[in-house]
């Protein structure tokens, strides 16, 4: 979750056209349920049901059409710049816009929502074709989203809305940020890594930000739909690893015989192993965002996983689907980036970081 705006957070993966054909005036086509194959190996020798994501995100097209090239000039509003997933998020929508012929103009809210406000009539100012926006409140939003459709600009989100596919009013597209996903990976994991029936907690963040409560809301179904039994949830009171370890102080002080956790975070999930291995307990831990700390965490055994969002992907949609309303084509309700990783022992010295898929598409970071 790219945390408080971090905790609002945010693969190397090219942007490309879907199948799906879910437009703005449409809604999302309903194509995949959970589906129960055959079984696979669990943690404790048993076997557990070979699921399927089913959540809306999985309905969604990947990503807009290609767009044409052409020197337009767009607007994207981020909520910050200060931490890792939101700087690298920045960036490529920027390196984005250039591959693509054009220019952005970034605005930095800090995680203010009235600067936001403010930077966003900057943006209709300097008359945008099209503006980006990552919301960090989006009713505090309303009145100036009204005030880029009266401009004639439009709006594209990201991580606009994380229940389901239609975006907030106002924007008339959104790049969800599938935190749905990363719960679904999240519980199949630790499925794979502890003994059906096991109790297993969860953390979230004491502020409601909405990509983490979806990220709860799944990982603690997929959780019981993979057999083990999610029975406690303690909050961060500070979104790093300090707040992780008061999280888990509670867990373990709720639940003797904890044996997992499923943190929104990988600060959260850091700071639970900490005290884990300070009172002598063995608890398997899975992660979120898949940033640095996500890489040396699992590598340090700290923790089982990481889910890595899929930030770089993101960010090229975002651009597509603006340079797309620019130009005045239909678009998608809705889009999901490409699949998120899972950052584990067998894939942690293999799979790339944010800076490095970055590098590795334009060349530069």
């Amino acid at each position: 979750m790219l945390a408080l705006a971090a905790a609002l957070t945010v693969g190397i993966v090219a942007c490309g056209s879907s199948s799906s054909s879910t437009t703005s005036s449409g809604e999302a086509t309903e194509s995949s349920e959970t589906t129960e194959a055959s079984e696979e190996s669990g943690g404790g020798g048993e076997t557990i049901p070979n699921l399927t994501f089913s959540g809306f995100e999985a309905k969604l097209p990947d990503c807009y059409e290609e767009p044409k090239k052409e020197n337009i000039t767009i607007g994207y509003a981020s909520p910050t710049k200060v931490n890792e997933a939101t700087a690298a998020l920045a960036r490529v929508v920027e390196l984005e816009a250039e591959e693509l012929g054009g220019k952005v103009i970034v605005e930095d809210a800090n995680s203010e929502p009235d600067k936001q406000v403010t930077e966003v009539q900057r943006l209709i100012a300097q008359n945008v074709s099209a503006i980006i926006l990552f919301p960090l409140d989006p009713k505090a939003l309303a009145p100036v989203l009204k005030q880029a459709e009266a401009a004639g600009i439009p709006v594209l989100g990201i991580a606009a809305n994380s229940f389901e596919a239609k975006p907030p009013a106002g924007f008339v597209s959104q790049v969800v940020e599938s935190e749905g996903e990363s719960g679904f990976l999240a519980a199949k994991k630790m499925a794979e890594t502890i003994p059906q029936g096991s109790e297993v907690g969860l953390v979230n963040f004491s502020v409601p930000v909405p990509v983490i409560e979806r990220y709860i809301e799944v990982a603690k179904e997929y959780a019981k739909k993979f057999g083990l039994n999610p029975v406690a949830l303690q909050s961060n009171p500070s979104d790093d690893i300090t707040g992780g370890e008061k999280a888990m102080t509670g867990l373990l002080g709720e639940v003797p015989n904890l044996a997992g956790v499923l943190a929104y975070n990988d600060e959260s999930a850091t700071g639970a192993h900490s005290v884990a291995r300070s009172q002598g307990k063995e608890v398997a831990i899975t992660g979120n965002n898949g940033g640095k700390l996500g890489y040396t965490s699992v590598e340090s055994g700290a923790i089982i996983a990481s889910m890595q969002l899929s930030v770089v992907d993101y960010g090229r949609c975002a651009v597509k689907g603006a340079f797309d309303l620019a130009q005045g084509k239909k678009v998608p309700i809705a889009v999901r980036g490409a699949a998120n990783n899972v950052i584990e022992k067998a894939t942690v010295s293999e799979l790339p970081n944010w800076e490095e898929q970055i590098e590795e598409i334009f060349g530069r970071s």
